[in-house]
């Protein structure tokens, strides 16, 4: 089994994929947790073809004849990007929520009417 570095298979993608990404594509879909799958040695991401092609495979949509038939324009299919392992939002909970308090002009200190006033 080959594996490819990220500046290699980003290359593979291009040329074997048809997408066009650009240098840091696969760094940035390994944050997000939406990218290929990939393993480390030692410090540096590993991808096989496999992986690249599973998850290539895997952002198409279905065969359609016409946009109109995608059901949802141009493009194919639009999914969201969620992280592989995301977890389900939690339910809202009843609890009371804690109002702000209301704004409140500061004071401003009266200007001083006499001299004596200055000196203190």
């Amino acid at each position: 089994m080959k594996y490819l570095n990220r500046k290699q298979a980003t290359d593979w993608l291009r040329d074997h994929g048809g997408m066009i990404v650009g240098d840091d594509f696969l760094a940035r879909e390994a944050v997000f947790g939406t990218g290929p799958l990939f393993r480390y040695s030692g410090r540096q991401p590993l991808y096989t073809v496999e992986d690249l092609a599973a998850w290539l495979e895997d952002r198409l949509s279905a065969p359609v004849r016409s946009p109109s038939d995608a059901g949802r324009g141009w493009g194919g299919s639009r999914r969201r990007r969620t992280p592989i392992n995301a977890q389900p939002e939690p339910e809202p909970t009843s609890a009371p929520t804690r109002r702000a308090r209301p704004y409140k002009p500061r004071r401003k200190k009266p200007a001083p009417t006499e001299l004596a006033d200055l000196s203190a």
